[in-house]
């Protein structure tokens, strides 16, 4: 089995200077980074790479990490779920995936989203269920079909219903030190590291394992003002 942790230990993120801090991670050489539009005031941006020489930002603390993982995918998994780890000195995490681009008011953003609730996601653009997104990831051979029929095989005989929601993990917005917040992010990295590195599968059973609620966006994650889909090395 893979390593569960990184080489990166608690606070190595760097000096903290804002109570928020927007950030991904990016391995290989498959993303472009974009800077937010514009950086926003009491706002830290941080990117975890392999690679930081490619990456030409401003806005943005690159943070060199030295892969445990030969799948750079699966890699940064680890660092979406584990802010808490990374970031002990912050209040608000706000993970993006190197596919989206930011810009606008993302600090109120934060704040707004966040009133009366420790986490925020995205509903899925498409489905309701894990189970349809799994077919459909098998599939397309998104993972090894093998390992996404015995993950969902074990959802099912612990009793996860059909069509119970489905986030869409692109976009992740969290009070990251709530200990019950910390404690099913932990899980949730224990299901990807385990099973299919597609996190979407294994988020709402986490979710409804735990009695874990979260608020959704009300906007479509593709129709959102403050991040702009850009694909994969899109600039």
């Amino acid at each position: 089995m893979e390593g569960t942790h990184s080489d990166k230990k608690e606070g190595e993120a760097g000096t903290v200077t804002a109570s928020k801090v927007v950030y991904t991670a990016i391995f290989g050489d498959r993303d472009l980074l974009r800077d937010p539009d514009p950086p926003n005031d009491g706002v830290d941006y941080v990117c975890f790479t392999d690679n930081p020489g490619r990456l030409q930002v401003r806005a943005w603390k690159l943070v060199p990490v030295i892969r445990r993982r030969a799948d750079p995918v699966r890699e940064a998994r680890w660092f979406k779920t584990q802010p808490h780890v990374l970031f002990p000195g912050h209040e608000i995490s706000l993970w993006v995936d190197a596919n989206f681009a930011i810009s606008g008011d993302v600090a109120s953003l934060m704040e707004r989203e966040l009133a009366g609730h420790a986490l925020a996601a995205f509903r899925h653009p498409d489905r309701i269920c894990l189970y349809r997104e799994a077919e459909l990831c098998a599939l397309f051979r998104l993972d090894d079909p093998e390992l996404i029929r015995r993950q969902t095989e074990r959802y099912r005989l612990l009793g996860y219903p059909e069509n119970n929601g489905l986030i869409m993990a692109s976009i992740l917005l969290r009070r990251h030190n709530d200990p019950f917040v910390a404690s099913c992010m932990n899980q949730w990295w224990a299901e990807i590291d385990r099973f299919s590195r597609r996190d979407q599968l294994s988020f709402n059973y986490v979710a409804w394992r735990n009695g874990l609620s979260y608020r959704l966006f009300d906007e479509p994650i593709l129709a959102h003002p403050n991040f702009q889909f850009r694909g994969h090395g899109e600039p």
